[in-house]
C-alpha cells in the first residue's frame, strides 16, 4: 500500500516538473500528450491492488472455504462431545430415578455415573449408595440395573 502512494506521489511529481520544462503556447499538443500518459499511469497505479485481488481472488475464496471447512470439523466435534455429554447425563438421571422408585428411595440417596462407549452406548455404571440407600442390598440394585442395561453395573 506504502509503495503504490509512494509511486502516485512519484508519477505526479515528475508531471509537474515536465509540464514546467515544456515551454509555453508552441506546446500545447506536448502537454496534452504529457497530460492523457501521467493519466493513464495514475490510473494503472490505482487499478494495480485491484487487479491483484481479482487475480488471486480464487485463492482467497479457496482459503475460506479451508476455513469454513476447519470451522464445521470442530463444531462437529464440539456438538457430538455436547449430545455425548447429555446422554451421558439423561442416562444418569434415568437410572437413578429408575432405582429410585424401585426401591422407594428419596432425595440424593445414590449417585449415578455412567460410562459410555465410543458408539453412545453405556459400557459401565456405578451406583454409589449413601444415607437411607446403604441399607439396601447392593446386589439386588445389581441385578435390578443389569436387567435393564447390558454392561457392567458396579454399586457401592
Amino acid at each position: 500500500m506504502a509503495n503504490g502512494i509512494l509511486a502516485l506521489f512519484g508519477v505526479s511529481l515528475a508531471a509537474a516538473i515536465g509540464e514546467m520544462l515544456l515551454p509555453g503556447a508552441e506546446s500545447a499538443g506536448s502537454r496534452r500528450a504529457l497530460r492523457t500518459l501521467v493519466a493513464l499511469t495514475v490510473l494503472l497505479l490505482i487499478l494495480r491492488p485491484v487487479m491483484g485481488f481479482v487475480a488471486n481472488k480464487e485463492a482467497v475464496l479457496e482459503g475460506s472455504i479451508d476455513v469454513l471447512e476447519q470451522d464445521a470439523e470442530a463444531f462437529e466435534s464440539l456438538l457430538s462431545d455436547a449430545v455425548s455429554r447429555r446422554a451421558r447425563t439423561e442416562l444418569e438421571q434415568g437410572i437413578a430415578s429408575l432405582v429410585g422408585e424401585q426401591f422407594k428411595l428419596e432425595g440424593d440417596t445414590l449417585a449415578v455415573t455412567v460410562t459410555l462407549d465410543g458408539e453412545g452406548e453405556p459400557s459401565r455404571v456405578e451406583i454409589r449408595l449413601s444415607g437411607k440407600a446403604l441399607l439396601l442390598d447392593p446386589d439386588e440394585i445389581e441385578q435390578f440395573v443389569k436387567q435393564y442395561l447390558s454392561c457392567e453395573v458396579e454399586v457401592r
